[in-house]
């Protein structure tokens, strides 16, 4: 299977809207995935290791999904997950119909 994944919906203007509005935005869209996103702490000794953001899972302990992004690579992320699981939810509909 040969998908292109999706792009960002929308280029930021990070000035103008802010991190932190964006970071709040990213944070309902992982939950609504079942997942959280956790700002690294630059003065974190493991900063350099897992930052500036990452994606977690609560359910299960907190297990590191995805480490070492940036806010843009985040949305890419999500995006790219909801995308994945659109077309499962396509795929399963279909082979009920069959």
């Amino acid at each position: 299977m040969n998908e292109e994944v999706p792009r960002p919906a929308e280029v930021h203007d990070w000035q103008a809207t802010g991190e932190s509005g964006v970071l709040h935005r990213l944070r309902r869209d992982a939950e609504s995935l079942g997942l959280a996103v956790t700002k690294i702490p630059q003065r974190a000794h493991w900063f350099h290791q897992y930052g500036p953001y990452m994606l977690t899972d609560p359910w299960r302990g907190y297990a590191i999904v995805a480490s070492g992004l940036e806010l843009e690579d985040v949305e890419t992320w999500l995006q790219t997950q909801r995308h994945r699981s659109q077309q499962w939810r396509r795929d399963e509909r279909d082979a009920v119909g069959d």
